[in-house]
């Protein structure tokens, strides 16, 4: 593996309404963000306050052959080195196709076309030449990969999505983590084997038990939440980094990305919230350079070949100290 650029790292506007939070720094400089964040998700609730267009929300990128076959091995059962996605097994059947829709609406129209019938939706994947079609309950009745039929429609379509995807559900006052489909470390899944602990609860609850901030993380879920029931705002968009250190014995790297939350609408109403990311493994060393202003990343062309060679180092000199943590 080597190290590589991104070549369009922008943040320019597509004339959504986003807001943009930075939680890489010190405890300090992220409880400053975090509070600036909650002055802005406040000032959008007046009457005669709306956010112009600011930052991108890009859509979802196809996944390579590798990542797609990392995903499909594990929605099969089959043995993977890192679990990748996760069901909460009291969701709604009706959910899994709602959700599904909105990944595959989320995806680039000139590759990815969607046709909504009665009783059944077809997703055509043009530059795979695949199809998909499943019912309202969110099980795939056809598709040209035999071994999917039957599946989860939401598991199918994650997997040929490149990004982290995770969904929360809208229910009374909740918002319920209830699908997760990642193929790198998250903060609620188990950093060598991938299982995520969070699945299936609200999402208000378990954030306001994390470590540094979560005296003040749930009330700025539910200000996202407000902002996106009153249609005040497109998305948030997030960086940060992990809190492990990974080697394979001569690269020492860390976890870096992107997040974008987004709002999933419907009939007027909001019905749950996606949050995507971009994840990348920079080099782990002190004030390194972020790869969204040019910073060199690990290019891994196999998952499955990265959990494989990488492992996570316990009580390294390369272990950032809990001031610069940023998994809040």
């Amino acid at each position: 593996m080597e190290f590589t650029n991104l070549e369009n790292n922008s943040l320019n506007s597509d004339k959504s309404r986003v807001l943009y939070l930075n939680v890489i720094g010190t405890i300090e400089e992220v409880g400053k963000n975090l509070k600036q964040l909650g002055m802005n998700l406040g000032a959008l609730q007046g009457e005669n306050m709306h956010l112009e267009s600011s930052y991108n929300l890009p859509l979802f990128s196809l996944a390579t052959n590798a990542e797609h076959a990392m995903k499909r091995n594990d929605l099969l059962g089959r043995a993977v080195n890192f679990e990748v996605a996760h069901l909460d097994s009291a969701h709604k059947r009706v959910d899994s196709a709602k959700f599904a829709i909105a990944l595959a609406e989320r995806m680039n129209p000139l590759d990815v076309l969607v046709t909504k019938e009665k009783t059944f939706t077809v997703i055509d994947i043009l530059p795979l030449n695949e199809v998909l079609a499943f019912n309202r309950n969110g099980i795939v009745n056809y598709s040209r990969d035999k071994e999917v039929r039957g599946k989860d429609a939401l598991k199918v379509i994650a997997s040929y999505i490149h990004q982290d995807v995770g969904i929360l559900v809208v229910d009374n006052q909740k918002l319920v983590y209830t699908f997760d489909s990642s193929m790198y470390e998250k903060t609620p899944k188990d950093i060598v084997t991938g299982n995520n602990k969070f699945i299936g609860q609200d999402a208000f609850a378990f954030h306001g038990k994390a470590k540094n901030f979560g005296h003040v993380l749930p009330e700025l879920f539910r200000g996202l939440k407000r902002n996106f029931e009153n249609g005040k705002l497109d998305g948030l968009i997030i960086d940060l980094k992990g809190g492990n250190s990974y080697s394979n014995g001569g690269m020492y790297v860390r976890r870096f990305e992107r997040d974008y939350v987004v709002p999933v609408i419907q009939n007027g109403n909001l019905q749950g919230i996606i949050a995507y990311a971009d994840v990348f493994f920079q080099a782990d060393v002190p004030q390194g350079i972020s790869h969204f202003d040019g910073g060199k990343f690990l290019k891994i062309d196999d998952p499955a070949t990265f959990h494989r060679d990488f492992k996570v180092i316990k009580n390294d000199n390369y272990k950032t100290s809990s001031s610069t943590k940023s998994d809040c």
